[in-house]
């Protein structure tokens, strides 16, 4: 298949270029700037994406089979300019579903976050949860997820959207924004300063599925099809949640384990007394009965980011 990746140069965006590359599938690496083929992944094509030109993305999308929209501003970005938030993951999700049902692409796969749920996450999630968060971040991807929705709804173009967990695991080089996300964040503090330093409550649940599993999930929904009357939304998401600290422990044993050395753990705030409040579960039943089974692979991409922290960041390296 044809594959066109739009924000194809991010985190998740260059990892599903790679993972759909070596199934055999022709890759395009959207981008909103011109740019070069990447050393990463020599075998793509690489096109401009000008978000302000409608026939410009649909002659883009031309010959595409399917369309998977990962550009977008992350949860920093939006909270610094909300409204370039909501043009970004809102207006430009219009755009290219419009584009796409013009060019007739068989499926545009639009990739959310489960944070549209509440901020912060505590407690049990599923599709029919209503959408409570209100951070620029949270509701600009809900206009996107409204957008794809509603072409799909009128017929403008097969849609689908995944609501994505904290994707966690090695990016395709190092300059990619994903080291504020809290593993990949613990994993180059390990290799840098050889101390984890937590500064959120401790005891406060977070989801994370290693990039290798939403790739995995990204290709199962390219040919799936909902049943009828059944809303294209979907969890995507690890079967178990864990706690910061228990993910900062975890990353120390990788570490260990990649490195022979034994990073510390700093807690700036107080556990508190009771977890039980702080739980999380994202309900992934409905991915489940679409066929879409988690595997856990967060460990693996742990393991590969620690690797990659040390020839990019290491004390006597990068």
């Amino acid at each position: 298949m044809r594959i066109l990746i739009t924000g194809g140069f991010g985190f998740i965006g260059g990892r599903l270029g790679q993972y759909f590359s070596s199934l055999g599938h022709q890759v395009l690496l959207g981008s909103r700037s011109p740019r070069a083929v990447p050393d990463w992944l020599p075998q793509a094509d690489v096109v401009l994406t000008d978000w302000a030109d409608e026939l410009s993305l649909a002659h883009v999308c031309e010959g595409v089979d399917v369309v998977v929209h990962a550009a977008g501003m992350v949860a920093q970005e939006c909270w610094d300019n909300p409204a370039a938030a909501l043009e970004s993951n809102g207006v430009f999700t219009v755009r290219m579903a419009r584009a796409a049902g013009a060019a007739g692409v068989s499926r545009l796969i639009y990739l959310s976050t489960v944070h549209v749920y509440a901020s912060p996450l505590m407690g049990s999630y599923s599709e029919e949860s209503c959408p409570l968060n209100l951070h620029p971040y949270a509701s600009s991807h809900l206009a996107g997820e409204h957008a794809v929705l509603f072409a799909h709804q009128q017929g403008q173009v097969d849609g689908m959207v995944l609501r994505l967990a904290n994707g966690s695991g090695c990016p395709v080089r190092s300059d990619v924004d994903c080291w504020q996300l809290l593993v990949n964040d613990l994993c180059r503090q390990s290799i840098m300063d050889g101390q984890m330093v937590i500064h959120s409550n401790p005891s406060l649940e977070r989801n994370f599925i290693g990039v290798s599993g939403i790739c995995r999930g990204v290709d199962h929904f390219m040919t799936y099809c909902p049943l009828e009357k059944e809303l294209p939304l979907y969890n995507i998401a690890s079967r178990e949640s864990m706690s910061l600290s228990d993910a900062a422990l975890l990353v120390a044993e990788r570490c260990r384990h990649v490195t022979g050395d034994s990073p510390s753990v700093v807690f700036e705030q107080r556990s508190s007394e009771s977890g039980a409040d702080k739980a999380l579960h994202i309900d992934t039943e409905k991915a489940k009965a679409a066929g879409y089974y988690a595997v856990d692979s967060l460990v693996s991409e742990i393991d590969a980011t620690l690797e990659f922290c040390k020839v990019h960041f290491g004390r006597n390296g990068g």
